[in-house]
């Protein structure tokens, strides 16, 4: 496995998660609409806007180290 797969995972496990849990328990019928759309807008915003970046940057290439990418040469 390489590096920047293994930091995108530590950093977007608890949001993925908490978007998985969060979407499967409104399928069930436990909307909360005061909290709810918040909860969703913060774990969304932070899961896909990191992988969003993560492309960006080309953090899932083998050999990433900070501040090494695309735009910036090791």
């Amino acid at each position: 496995m390489s590096e920047g797969l293994v930091i995108y995972l530590c950093i977007t496990f608890i949001p993925w998660i908490g978007l998985a849990v969060r979407i499967y328990f409104i399928s069930q019928g436990d909307f909360d609409p005061k909290s709810d759309p918040k909860t969703l807008t913060l774990l969304g915003m932070w899961a896909i806007g990191f992988t969003f970046f993560w492309f960006a940057v080309d953090g899932f290439n083998g050999n990433f180290a900070p501040y090494c990418g695309r735009w910036i040469p090791c």
